[in-house]
């Protein structure tokens, strides 16, 4: 079977190997921690790009116990920093999709499962099929 190396996928991820056309905020996103909110701000960083992408809130009580309120926030700032790296994902999955289309494999072999698994994944971060 074939073997994804490092050294294979890396020129395709590179180049961002494109199946369908991502149409959201293009460049880099990032975690700010809002000013005027309690909430994480997903922005980007591309000059002449939507800015702020996404807003993850969190509830921050005084009455209720430090544990709540920290949960919380980390709960917040985890899915904020999951959403920041939505685009690095995308590209990896396809630049793996991009790889696995063009080895050997056959329909019996575990890697199809897996290479389904992820087509999905691209589909519905792509608005495919949903």
């Amino acid at each position: 079977p074939y073997t994804l190396s490092l050294h294979d996928a890396l020129p395709i991820y590179r180049e961002g190997f494109k199946m369908d056309e991502f149409k959201g905020t293009r460049g880099e996103w990032k975690v700010k921690h809002s000013e005027s909110k309690t909430a994480y701000n997903i922005i980007g960083t591309s000059l002449g790009g939507k800015y702020k992408i996404a807003r993850c809130p969190y509830i921050k009580d005084d009455n209720l116990p430090e544990k709540i309120n920290n949960n919380e926030i980390n709960e917040a700032k985890a899915n904020a920093q999951l959403i920041s790296a939505c685009p690095d994902l995308l590209n990896a999955c396809q630049a793996f999709m991009g790889l696995f289309r063009e080895s050997d494999m056959r329909p019996e072999d575990e890697s199809y499962e897996l290479a389904d698994i992820i087509q999905n994944a691209i589909n519905k971060a792509l608005g495919i099929n949903q």
